[in-house]
């Protein structure tokens, strides 16, 4: 990748950069992230931890527990409350960049989904596309 991804949050107040691939990407379905983003899913890019730098503003962090027991830092801008990235406590190798914040979010286009266990009956997926019912490990 030749220039740095770059995105903002929804009133302009926290800009960030990315010079860094993505790991991966793809549509989590699972429960938290629909009631963090109060939508049926959410597009998310795991971006090498630590890649991600903030430009302008600052970010606020919750710690929520998911049905694991793993603990998840959210953050996102305290003015207007678009969440930016995830970053899950046992896993600091990967960031969960949120694809929709980015100024071009056709830069990343998820291939998968994961956690469909939780996906909304009301939420119809594409019969082609690749699904797991949980997070496929590594």
């Amino acid at each position: 990748m030749a220039d740095k991804l770059k995105g903002r949050c929804l009133c302009g107040t926290v800009n960030y950069e990315c010079a860094e691939k993505p790991l991966s990407s793809f549509f989590c379905h699972c429960r938290q992230c629909q009631l963090a983003h109060a939508a049926p899913f959410c597009a998310e890019a795991a971006m090498p931890g630590g890649s991600i730098k903030i430009t302008s503003g600052s970010l606020k962090k919750i710690t929520t527990a998911i049905e694991s027991g793993a603990l998840v830092d959210r953050y996102f801008c305290p003015e207007c409350g678009t969440h930016i990235y995830a970053q899950a406590q046992s896993y600091p190798d990967a960031t969960m960049l949120k694809v929709a914040t980015l100024n071009d979010p056709e830069l990343i286009k998820p291939e998968i989904h994961v956690f469909t266990e939780s996906q909304l009956s009301w939420s119809k997926l594409d019969e082609n596309a690749c699904k797991f019912e949980q997070m496929p490990s590594k």
